[in-house]
C-alpha cells in the first residue's frame, strides 16, 4: 500500500491524527547517499538539478517522510554579498569573507530572489514538487534574520554589537526580515509545504536570552505571520531558556536539539505548538549503533515528541543504516500505540 507521507506529516503538524512521522527539518545530505546516486557537494549546493536529486534521496534512500532543501545555511548571507567558501563533499559551506561595513553603511538590496544561489534553491523546489507530487511534503529552509545578519557581517563582530552597537543590530534585522519573507513566500509559491526557520546564532549558548526576547523574537513572529504555510522554528543547542518566547510567537512547531529540556518544552507547548526532534545527530545518529538509535527514538516519543527528527543537521558522515533504523523504530512505536 502506498504510504501517504505528506498527509501523515501535515496531519501531525496540525494535530489531526496520532501518527508519528519521521522528517528532517535541517539538511539531509550524507556522503553515503552522495556516493550511491553520484551527486556530490559542493555541486549540489549550486546546481538545481543536483540539489533536487540529492534532496529526493533523503526521502527515497534514507527514508525520511519529507524532502528538504537546501543543504547549507549560507545562501542568504551570500545573497547579501558575503563571500562563501563552498567546501567539499565532507564539509558544509561557510562564510569566508563577511561584509566589511556596518549595517548602517551597507546598502541592502530591495530583493534577493535573483542573488547568489537563491534562484537554484527556488528552481530545485519547483523540480521536486513535480517529482514527488503529493507523496511527500517538501520542507524548504531559510536562515533566521539574526543568523543571516551575523553571518553576513561576521558572527563575532555582530555578537559584540548586541552589547556595544545595538542600533547596528536592529538596523540589520529591520532590513533583512522583509527579504526573508519575500524569499520564503516564493519557496511556498514554487511548491514548499513547510518552511523551516533556522535561527542558529540566536541560541542561548551564544546570545543573551533577553536580547532574543526583545529584538529577535518579534522579527521571527513577523516572518511566521507573513507566510501562508506551517513554520517550524529551529534554534541550535540548548534552547531551554528561550522556550517561552519560541512558543509564544506561535510557529506550527519547534525543532528541538537533544540538549533542550523536553519536559519543559512539552509543558509550555500544551499541544498548541508541536514538538519536532530530538534525536541527536552527533552523539546518536553519527556515533552510536542501531540499538542506541532505537532507544533514543523511544525516549523521544515517551517524552512527548510529536514528530521524530534529528535534533539538528545530519553530519555528512552519518551512516544510512542509523537513519533508516530511526524511521523503522518510530513506525514500530506508532503501531504499538495503535493496539
Amino acid at each position: 500500500m502506498k504510504v501517504r507521507h505528506r498527509e501523515r506529516v501535515l496531519g501531525a503538524l496540525y494535530g489531526k491524527k496520532r501518527e508519528i512521522p519521521v522528517i528532517c527539518v535541517n539538511q539531509t545530505g550524507t556522503v553515503e547517499v552522495m556516493e550511491k546516486i553520484g551527486v556530490f557537494w559542493p555541486e549540489a549546493h549550486m546546481n538545481s538539478n543536483k540539489m533536487a536529486k540529492l534532496a529526493l534521496a533523503g526521502h527515497t534512500i534514507l527514508g525520511f517522510e519529507s524532502v528538504r532543501v537546501p543543504f547549507d545555511q549560507t545562501v542568504e548571507a551570500e545573497a547579501l554579498g558575503a563571500r562563501v567558501k563552498m567546501g567539499g563533499k565532507h564539509e558544509f559551506p561557510e562564510v569566508e569573507t563577511p561584509i566589511n561595513k556596518s549595517p548602517k553603511e551597507f546598502e541592502f538590496p530591495n530583493e534577493i530572489l535573483d542573488k547568489g544561489r537563491v534562484p537554484a534553491v527556488l528552481s530545485a523546489i519547483e523540480m521536486l514538487r513535480k517529482e514527488v507530487g503529493d507523496r511527500a511534503p517538501i520542507i524548504s529552509g531559510i536562515v533566521g534574520p539574526f543568523s543571516v545578519a551575523a553571518q553576513a557581517f561576521g558572527i563575532e563582530r555582530f555578537l559584540k554589537w548586541t552589547v556595544r552597537n545595538v542600533d547596528y543590530v536592529t538596523t540589520a534585522l529591520s532590513k533583512i526580515t522583509p527579504l526573508l519573507i519575500q524569499y520564503a513566500k516564493h519557496q511556498v509559491k514554487r511548491g514548499a509545504d513547510i518552511v523551516t526557520i533556522e535561527e542558529m546564532v540566536a541560541s542561548p549558548e551564544m546570545l543573551n536570552p533577553k536580547f532574543f526576547e526583545k529584538h529577535v523574537a518579534p522579527r521571527l513572529k513577523e516572518i511566521i505571520e507573513s507566510i501562508d504555510a506551517p513554520i517550524i522554528l529551529h534554534v541550535c543547542g540548548n534552547a531551554t531558556l528561550i522556550l517561552p518566547q519560541m512558543v509564544e510567537i506561535r510557529p506550527k512547531a519547534i525543532s528541538l536539539d537533544a540538549k533542550t529540556d523536553l519536559m519543559k518544552a512539552k509543558e509550555l507547548a500544551r499541544e498548541e505548538v508541536k514538538l519536532v526532534g530530538n534525536v541527536s545527530p552527533i552523539t546518536v545518529l553519527l556515533q552510536k549503533d542501531v540499538n542506541e538509535v532505537r532507544k533514543a527514538v523511544r525516549k523521544a516519543i515517551e517524552g512527548g515528541i510529536d514528530i521524530i527528527a534529528p535534533g539538528c543537521s545530519l553530519s555528512p558522515l552519518t551512516p544510512t543504516e542509523n537513519v533508516r533504523v530511526m524511521v523503522e523504530e518510530a513506525r514500530k512505536c506508532e503501531e504499538e500505540m495503535a493496539l
